[in-house]
């Protein structure tokens, strides 16, 4: 989507009969803009290669609710999903295929439940990165959503909000709002 000095070009979504879908998360993979509605129970998925066309609504049953969004290397949605209460086993990580069908989860039940898992990275071979927020840890699943291990810890002085990973040069950038008010880098 251009911008020319800093006018909006396009208000999303425009013609979809989801028009009052108040946006969670944004996420940018291969030309596809995934927009998730937390309120709605949403996914959005737009073609910015020719104008924002939408090409794919899920619909999502109401006990899930999708916080951040990322595709997979198999052409399947995954996303942080977290429930009305905490330490519920609610809390966890979901892939669906493009009907909204629950393929895998993961939800950290038998050490700790996940407690706000906020934000999602995959990786090239498809592992799963997961900003587990308030348990203070990155998690990193394999393909099928099974724990490998915890890549940054609790006693590592970490608040994950958001992350980044750099495959390139294995590094992880771990953004904190409320803590630290910084970005971390760690090499993975």
């Amino acid at each position: 989507m251009p911008v020319t000095n800093g006018k909006m070009r396009k208000c999303l979504p425009s013609s979809h009969k989801a028009t009052s879908i108040k946006p969670y998360t944004l996420s940018m993979t291969s030309g596809r803009l995934l927009v998730t509605s937390c309120e709605n129970r949403q996914l959005l998925m737009y073609n910015t290669r020719d104008g924002m066309r939408l090409v794919l609504s899920i619909q999502l049953p109401r006990e899930i609710v999708p916080r951040h969004a990322v595709e997979s290397n198999r052409d399947t949605i995954l996303f942080s999903h977290t429930g009305a209460v905490e330490r519920s086993g609610l809390h966890r990580v979901v892939e669906v295929d493009v009907e909204g069908r629950v393929l895998r989860e993961f939800s950290d039940t038998r050490r700790r439940h996940l407690d706000v898992p906020r934000h999602l990275a995959v990786s090239g071979d498809g592992h799963v990165l997961v900003a587990d927020c308030y348990n203070r840890r990155i998690l990193l699943l394999d393909p099928q959503l099974r724990p490998v291990r915890v890549l940054v810890e609790r006693n590592e002085g970490v608040l994950p909000w958001r992350l980044c990973y750099r495959e390139t040069d294995g590094r992880l950038l771990i953004a904190e709002t409320w803590l630290y008010a910084c970005v971390k880098v760690f090499a993975i």
